[in-house]
């Protein structure tokens, strides 16, 4: 079978070529033929040839031919031109044979603007089967696009995604849809999708100029769901154990690997430091995976040293490796990261680190005897006093408080703690220690030169917790000074220390006042009591304690005094009448409390009206101003100063007057 068509007058032809008759599908193979340069290298449409679509085939009967067209508005330009087979359908319609990618020609340049003499020889038989012109301006006359996918149906596992076409092919529009499952959209060739159910998409390919024929193509994604993964935890195993990793069961396969190599199974047991990859899968298909960090603790480091030997009274300290979580000393837990110790045996130490990695070693420790150095007791010296300490003269090297000294005599006077060591004649030490205090003198005081008024005794008392001796050789704590003159007292304490002190007491004579004799009020205004000037302190049977009182009330009142030795006197008065009551025409006014602090109240006897009573300073001021209309009235006189007032009350014409003290 031959296909022959010019372009232009005596330039380029093309020829395709069947193998094989027309009954049967063969590929079509195009060869350019130069009018000099003979036959170019062939260019195969089809197959798996060049362009990778599916085969430019001729089928059917005899009957049915095929033409050739161009695509690409570049059409009798110097740039490549591509060529498409169309078959000849029986009702004489185009049907496009080749899919996907057009035929490149190269750089074949046609001059003009005509197809001729299209023919083909069917059953040897020549048959005219169309015949077109194409202008520079024509695109594709038929063309039938390939939509393509990752497959009919992929598997995909909850949370993971999946890519669901093939590489983008240029001039091609992409549209995919779900048709179930969901929403979804996407206009590029490879879309990544996740679904969480199971999902069909669509795909529809068309040409970006709009004259090839379009293509559809579904994808199924089915989701598989995934068991919730168990995270492996980085963890740790001591230098002289192994660590057993166990993986998520439920699981079809497990695969662990490190950078060496890669090892079966659920469980792994590490003896190194490590970090291992864990891949699982499930019966679903869903892949999972881990990494996890083992890391080997090592040991800690216990090292007592050699077995040693020490004098039996000689401390010997032994140190574990620092920073231990805790220190196990001969079976005891929980003590410190030294120990010390003076007996003779087997010493062993377990140390174990904030890790839970233990480790221990023992040390042997033997004894050979000593002597011992008694200095006594504690004992007490007094303040400005010294002691002297004796040791055994058969001791030989001693260390007085940690100096080296020849002598075993030590003098001290000051207080505090008085330690000796010395060697005994096989070199043993012995030692001792005491507490030496310096009693301080037992300074007191039996106080001030003082006196007393009418022959009142003085009691004289001593410090507490030592022995006394008096001027007189009494030896209570307390005396009783009678008459003037000097007394002392010697103190000792317990060690013998002892201090004395002394006093001067004279004797006072104490005063004699009087308030006069017994009285009565006469009039409203108040009485003064006074018993004298020149006292230290006056205390008033009201509560005063000012040198004079005022007073405007019947009763008895007393004053006690205080003079400047201390010495004191007394004196009383008797008021027959008191000021605050005054009975005039039959009727009784009373005034009270008199003196007043904060208020006071005005009784009458009989019912006033449209009375009034006014408060007046000593300036003649009036302060205060009240009306009485019935038989009292509260006058409040709290915002005043302390003082006398006169109280004037005026009712029908009549003036009465009283006086009252503010406090």
């Amino acid at each position: 079978m031959i296909m022959e068509f010019r372009v232009g007058s005596g330039s380029n032809v093309l020829l395709a070529v069947s193998s094989d008759l027309p009954s049967s599908p063969s590929d079509l193979i195009f060869f350019e033929v130069n009018a000099t340069a003979g036959v170019s290298p062939a260019i195969v449409v089809g197959g798996t040839m060049s362009d990778g679509q599916s085969g430019a085939f001729i089928s059917g009967t005899p009957t049915i031919g095929f033409s050739l067209f161009t695509s690409g508005n570049s059409f009798g330009s110097t740039s490549s031109e591509d060529l498409y087979l169309a078959k000849l359908l029986p009702d004489y319609t185009l049907d496009c044979l080749v899919g996907g990618q057009p035929t490149d020609f190269g750089s074949t340049s046609f001059s003009t603007d005509t197809f001729e003499n299209i023919t083909t020889i069917l059953s040897n038989s020549l048959v005219t089967l169309t015949r077109a012109s194409v202008t520079n301006s024509d695109s594709t006359v038929c063309c039938r696009l390939e939509a393509r996918t990752s497959g009919d149906t992929l598997f995909l596992c909850s949370g993971t995604s999946v890519n669901l076409g093939r590489s983008t092919i240029s001039g091609y529009v992409y549209n995919w849809t779900a048709i179930s499952g969901g929403t979804f959209s996407a206009g590029n060739a490879n879309p990544l999708v996740s679904p969480v159910v199971n999902t069909t998409y669509k795909l529809v390919v068309t040409s970006a100029d709009g004259l090839c024929i379009a293509d559809s193509a579904t994808v199924r994604v089915n989701v598989s769901s995934r068991m919730t993964q168990i995270p492996l935890i980085d963890t740790f195993f001591c230098a002289d154990n192994t660590y057993t990793l166990n993986a998520q069961s439920g699981m079809i396969f497990y695969e662990w690997s490190n950078r060496v190599a890669k090892y079966a199974g659920a469980t792994r047991v590490v003896n190194a430091s490590d970090t291992l990859n864990l891949r699982m899968l499930d019966a679903n298909g869903c892949l999972y995976s881990d990494t996890v960090m083992i890391h080997m603790k090592a040991l800690p480091v216990v090292d007592l040293g050699v077995d040693t030997t020490i004098c039996d009274n000689v401390m010997i300290t032994f140190n574990g490796p620092d920073n231990m979580e805790s220190y196990v000393w001969n079976g005891v837990a929980g003590a410190d990261q030294t120990y010390t110790t003076m007996s003779s045996q087997v010493h062993r130490l377990l140390a174990i680190d904030s890790f839970g990695c233990e480790s221990s070693d023992d040390v042997r420790v033997l004894t050979k005897p000593s002597s011992s150095l008694d200095l006594g007791r504690d004992t007490a010296v007094c303040a400005g006093e010294s002691i002297t300490f004796f040791g055994p003269s058969f001791f030989t090297g001693y260390k007085w408080n940690g100096v080296a000294v020849a002598s075993p005599e030590f003098v001290r006077t000051t207080p505090g703690e008085v330690t000796v060591e010395a060697k005994n004649s096989i070199g043993c030490p012995a030692y001792d220690t005491l507490m030496l205090t310096v009693s301080e003198l037992p300074e007191f005081s039996l106080g001030d030169d003082t006196g007393f008024c009418d022959n009142v005794n003085v009691a004289l008392l001593g410090p507490a917790g030592f022995t006394y001796i008096w001027f007189n050789g009494t030896t209570d704590r307390l005396y009783q000074a009678k008459g003037a003159g000097l007394f002392y007292l010697t103190v000792m304490d317990a060690i013998g220390c002892e201090y004395r002190d002394s006093i001067v007491i004279e004797e006072y004579t104490s005063p004699s006042i009087t308030l006069g004799p017994d009285t009565s009020l006469r009039s409203f205004d108040p009485l003064v009591l006074t018993p004298g000037s020149d006292f230290e302190k006056y205390t008033w049977s009201t509560g005063e304690s000012a040198e004079s009182i005022s007073v405007t009330e019947k009763g008895t009142y007393s004053v006690t005094v205080i003079d400047t030795n201390g010495c004191t006197g007394s004196a009383q008065m008797q008021v027959l009448s008191a000021a605050n009551v005054s009975s005039i025409k039959g009727v009784t006014y009373k005034v009270y409390p008199n003196p007043a602090s904060d208020r006071f109240t005005f009784t009458s006897s009989t019912p006033l009206q449209e009375a009034v009573l006014s408060l007046i300073d000593v300036n003649g001021r009036v302060v205060s101003k009240v009306a009485v209309n019935g038989d009292s009235v509260l006058v409040s006189v709290v915002d005043m100063p302390a003082g006398l007032y006169k109280l004037v009350l005026n009712d029908e014409n009549n003036v009465f007057t009283f006086s009252i003290l503010v406090k």
